[in-house]
């Protein structure tokens, strides 16, 4: 196997290899972001005035919400969780999918559940 081909395996199997931790938490800001600017009129924002704190479009509610996060992160938890990237990737296509009426209702997918389904042992 030459090397061209040897790494193009590489890069195939670690990309199927599936979503880490902190991918799902970078594409679980966007989805819900994408879904707070698709599911909410400019007319609402504009009403809403200073009480929106979401910024002018999906990119600025990113950086909100990914400084937010961040700003309160220790770098540790006593929850900690088995993660399942599978069920982590259906997650995110499943909310992607979400309906307004649904995204509005805080009716996320039951799936979205599983994504930290067990207690780790320390």
């Amino acid at each position: 196997m030459n090397r061209s081909t040897l790494a193009f395996s590489a890069v195939l199997l670690a990309a199927c290899g599936g979503m880490t931790e902190d991918q799902f938490s970078d594409n679980m800001v966007a989805a819900t972001c994408d879904k707070i600017f698709e599911c909410t009129s400019a007319e609402d924002i504009e009403l809403a005035g200073a009480y929106w704190f979401f910024g002018a479009d999906s990119i600025e509610c990113q950086a909100i919400l990914t400084d937010d996060s961040e700003a309160g992160d220790t770098g540790s938890s006593d929850n900690e969780c088995a993660f399942d990237s599978g069920a982590a990737s259906t997650c995110l296509d499943e909310t992607k999918a979400m309906t307004c009426e649904d995204f509005a209702s805080g009716n996320y997918p039951a799936v979205c559940q599983d994504v930290c389904d067990a207690e780790v042992e320390e």
